[in-house]
């Protein structure tokens, strides 16, 4: 009698499902984390880069045209574009999170339908050969 006469193998069957299972959600925690820090390091670089150019203003002080609507179009414009880059960069990493997270949830049903029809299998095996042994010894 081997394993898969005694209804065993499917045992085999939920364990390699389990080391996927657990080796998939670690590859996703992994980009997950990659994708958050990616956009963390893109934001600080904006922020930066908003510091630095918000210098460039200076400039219309020194030229006397700090109350001029040249002035306040160009703060507008300023605040508008870091705004929209902004938005942007955050709207890549919640569609990021959320990607991982329609990932694990698969993950998870995959392993579930695997686990589901190896047990099933296995208890189906089990009661076969139970009635079998039982049909063998004449009861």
């Amino acid at each position: 009698m081997g394993l898969a006469d005694l209804g065993l193998q499917g045992y085999q069957s939920i364990r390699g499902a389990g080391l996927q299972r657990d080796a998939q959600l670690a590859q996703n925690a992994y980009s997950r984390f990659l994708s958050q820090d990616r956009g963390t390091r893109q934001l600080g670089d904006l922020n930066r880069g908003m510091e630095r150019g918000l210098q460039g203003f200076a400039s219309f002080g020194k030229r006397g045209l700090q109350n001029s609507g040249i002035f306040n179009q160009a703060q507008s414009d300023y605040a508008q574009n870091w705004t929209r880059q902004q938005d942007a960069i955050q709207n890549q990493m919640l569609q990021a999170s959320r990607q991982a997270d329609l990932n694990d949830a698969n993950i998870w049903m995959n392993y579930d339908a695997v686990t589901g029809n190896a047990s099933e299998n296995n208890y189906n095996t089990i009661l076969q050969t139970a009635f079998d042994l039982q049909k063998a010894l004449g009861g």
